[in-house]
């Protein structure tokens, strides 16, 4: 018993040393063991969620915008969004043969499986929303049908609480034929573009701030194409509930419309439809009402309506307006940018970002009156001072004397009409653009400029809606930048670089660790 006792004893006493640094190499190899599995089950997770897709494009034109990501990390509710399809479905060929045979439209580029991909990244980017794939012919969508009569194949119901925004086929693509085939009744249009993120976010956000107003256009003395273009789907993506007033002569405003539009207006108004607009925007004397006004090439031959404006301090004159420096315009004199003005409600309208709009076929616009009785003009955008007048159709060579009068012209005017009811100021605001570039242009869609952002800001404000939360604007975005655009070679290395090579590498550690931590 002595000699086992003596022999263990000193056996301990030797191995001290040994057993101490044998135990921190098992634990180390513990640890990179189980830092891989843990790491190849993350992996495995994150890739079937789509995780592991890139968007390896320089302009990263299908990635989430930062802004939009931080409105969806901001939503504090439930919200479900339901694609009225099965997932394989509509990424295979039951949502392209629903296209084909009832819109006409076919999808080669893969827009559909982009469209799937997107909407995964929403619960990944919050918890509180949840996607669902519900089969189309399920009881979900027969009970729906009462609800949305045409309902299609694919439409996507945002639910928050007991609210919901359908969003459909035309509000995610865009689709066109080049040849020409389809608009004469044979062929097929294309897919060419998608604005899921934008329409899905949009529905989120109308549904939780609880924000929409009644907008109406008066299509009886405007261009409804100029309207309708994109201003409208911009407004309708920000909350905005879209009607039109078409009675040949106005004699109501439709109870609950809280803003009035006249775009590039056709004809003259009367005057018994200006006491009319005058009454509505009175609203009793409790204000609260609004009008924007968007000019067409000319303001000549409605002197009325000219009037009507000069009555709420907007002054149009003839001519258009011309940059006689060649550093402040774009190809031709009469194209120019429109800069932000320092007002004391600039702020409220301007765009977060950037801080011009660039416009051709500017109209003289100018305030009538800073004040006048219980009215304030303000300009919120405006040209620099070296800005002249070219008269109403001149020729293209057209130039400015040398003696001509130079000065800062306005962009926007917005007047408001403000009365103090129950101890509390109400206000009514006429706002009026200088140009239909703003909504009707390349420029309103050019990402670079503030066109659409201008138009958007002024109608969010005039309505009342909190102007400081994202604005959306139509986002169109291709497959050529797509991650689900990445060829089998590049799928490959992903896969290769985070479940073999990391791995390995983690594993390699462990023994190094080991081996010097035992030779010691």
């Amino acid at each position: 018993m002595n000699f086992l006792k003596n022999f263990f004893a000193k056996f301990k006493v030797k191995n001290k040393s040994a057993l101490r640094h044998g135990s921190y190499s098992v634990a180390i190899i513990a640890v990179v063991v189980a830092g891989v599995i843990v790491l190849n089950v993350l992996m495995g997770i994150l890739s079937e969620r789509g995780v592991l897709s890139f968007d390896i494009t320089s302009s990263k034109v299908n990635t989430m915008d930062e802004e939009n990501i931080e409105f969806i990390k901001s939503i504090d509710k439930e919200v479900t969004i339901t694609v009225l399809s099965a997932e394989d479905a509509y990424i295979g060929g039951s949502m392209n043969e629903y296209a084909s045979n009832y819109m006409n439209v076919i999808d080669d580029s893969e827009y559909f499986a982009q469209t799937v991909n997107i909407l995964k990244q929403y619960p990944q980017i919050n918890d509180k929303i949840k996607v669902v794939f519900e089969n189309f012919y399920s009881n979900k969508t027969e009970s729906l049908a009462t609800e949305y009569p045409n309902l299609f194949y694919g439409d996507i119901l945002v639910e928050c609480g007991e609210e919901s925004r359908l969003v459909t086929f035309d509000d995610i693509y865009s689709y066109s034929d080049d040849t020409g085939y389809a608009d004469m009744g044979y062929g097929y249009y294309y897919v060419d573009g998608n604005n899921v993120e934008t329409a899905v976010s949009s529905a989120i956000n109308t549904l939780t701030s609880g924000e929409t107003k009644k907008m109406a256009l008066i299509a009886s003395h405007s261009n409804s194409a100029v309207f309708t273009s994109l201003y409208s789907k911009t407004l309708a993506l920000n909350g905005f509930e879209l009607s039109e007033i078409k009675e040949a002569i106005v004699q109501t405003i439709p109870e609950g419309t809280d803003v009035l539009v006249i775009a590039a207006p056709t004809t003259d108004l009367l005057a018994s439809e200006v006491t009319v607009i005058n009454e509505w925007l009175d609203n009793g004397g409790k204000k609260g009402k609004s009008l924007i006004f968007v000019p067409g090439a000319t303001m000549a031959n409605l002197p009325v309506l000219k009037q009507f404006l000069a009555e709420w301090g907007i002054k149009y004159s003839s001519g258009l307006l011309y940059q006689t420096d060649k550093n402040y315009y774009y190809n031709t004199p009469t194209t120019m940018p429109m800069f932000i003005s320092d007002s004391d409600i600039t702020k409220e309208i301007a765009p977060k970002t950037g801080n011009f709009s660039l416009l051709g076929s500017n109209l003289v616009l100018e305030p009538a009156y800073e004040e006048y009785a219980s009215r304030k003009t303000y300009i919120i955008a405006s040209t620099n001072d070296t800005v002249t007048i070219a008269p109403e159709g001149a020729s293209e060579d057209w130039t400015p004397s040398s003696s001509a009068e130079k000065k800062i012209y306005a962009g926007l005017v917005v007047t408001e009409e403000t009365e103090i009811v129950d101890n509390a100021p109400h206000t009514s605001y006429v706002a009026a653009f200088s140009s239909q570039e703003f909504i009707y242009s390349t420029w309103a869609s050019t990402d670079n400029v503030q066109n659409m952002d201008i138009a958007v800001n002024t109608a969010m404000f005039v309505s009342g809606m909190n102007t400081n939360k994202k604005v959306f604007v139509p986002k169109t975005i291709t497959t050529e930048s797509f991650a689900a655009e990445l060829t089998e070679a590049e799928v490959l290395t992903v896969n290769i670089i985070f479940m073999a090579i990391i791995p390995l590498v983690i594993t390699v550690l462990g023994v190094v660790v080991w081996v010097r931590r035992k030779r010691r």
